[in-house]
């Protein structure tokens, strides 16, 4: 959605630049009414879309999810120095490798 704002900003207050639009000369934007209204209207579905039912989304999260977060805080985190090796297992008898804990503990820290 914020990539969407900077598009329509940028477009709104972009500089009265030479334009193919404008037959090359320096002046106002060429954007009709209906172009904007199209391109706002498709932002406003867009949001409508994305933050309508947002309690249910996600739905249900399931304890692996909740326990790939935990290992990663422990091991990567708040775990003791130095981290484990990204190329050993952390979960027994799982072979999955640090790495992806490496990878959701550097998620973490964003």
């Amino acid at each position: 959605m914020a990539a969407t704002a900077l598009v329509m900003a940028a477009a709104a207050l972009q500089s009265s630049a030479e334009s193919p639009r404008n037959g090359g000369a320096a002046g106002p934007l060429a954007w009709s009414w209906w172009e904007v209204t199209i391109v706002a209207s498709i932002a406003v579905v867009a949001l409508v879309l994305r933050v309508s039912n947002l309690r249910d989304v996600p739905f249900n999260i399931y304890p692996d999810e909740v326990m790939t977060g935990l290992v990663a805080e422990r091991a990567y985190l708040s775990g003791p120095s130095p981290a484990p090796s990204v190329f050993s297992t952390l979960w027994s008898d799982i072979d999955l490798p640090a790495l992806w804990f490496a990878i959701v503990a550097e998620a973490f820290k964003l």
